[in-house]
């Protein structure tokens, strides 16, 4: 099992949002729905028990909320294999970015959160790279050769090059953990 992710963690992290107990927007207008045809239905309120996010989370509760959903996942896999690839996001890489890549961040991300990100990705990394029976695969400098190459469409988001250099560098961990087992 191949998990590419991260950043996720992250950002909703940045915007409060427990990452253990949390809706996707999609989820939440979902649920918001469901509210509605309940009150409508029954004359009753649908409660929501879902904390209401509360400022960034601290880099280390982030660290400690990803490194359990790892270990949830490796325990729900069993004997299967489970690799964590640390998906590269424009406000944690070092990639010298183009202008275009450079115009994208500081639109979305402003000094705190560009550092909130570095923070917590150096911690994910740390944290697990140290932990057994889970590779772990760091890709946040992935495309650190290709400086004058449009990769990220938006902060988080690659086109064909970027998903490309990603599965190579997967393919290679890959193989080489394979064949190390042999």
């Amino acid at each position: 099992m191949i998990s590419l992710t991260g950043n996720n963690d992250v950002h909703w992290s940045f915007e409060g949002a427990n990452i253990l107990w949390y809706r996707a927007p999609q989820e939440a207008n979902q649920f918001h729905f469901y509210q509605h045809l309940v009150e409508q239905t029954t004359g009753e309120a649908l409660k929501d028990n879902l904390p209401e996010p509360s400022g960034p989370i601290d880099p280390n509760i982030v660290v400690a909320r990803t490194l359990r959903n790892v270990e949830l996942s490796k325990f729900s896999l069993g004997e299967t294999p489970y690799v964590y690839v640390l998906q590269p996001t424009l406000a944690a890489t070092s990639k010298p970015l183009t202008a275009r890549e450079l115009k994208i961040l500081t639109k979305r991300a402003d000094a705190a959160k560009q550092n909130y990100f570095k923070t917590c990705y150096k911690k994910i990394a740390e944290t697990l790279a140290a932990v057994k029976k889970v590779k772990f695969i760091d890709l946040k400098d992935a495309f650190l050769d290709h400086a004058n190459d449009e990769i990220f469409l938006d902060s988080y988001h690659f086109g064909d090059l970027g998903n490309e250099i990603i599965a190579t560098e997967i393919a290679k961990a890959v193989v080489d953990d394979i064949s190390s087992r042999l």
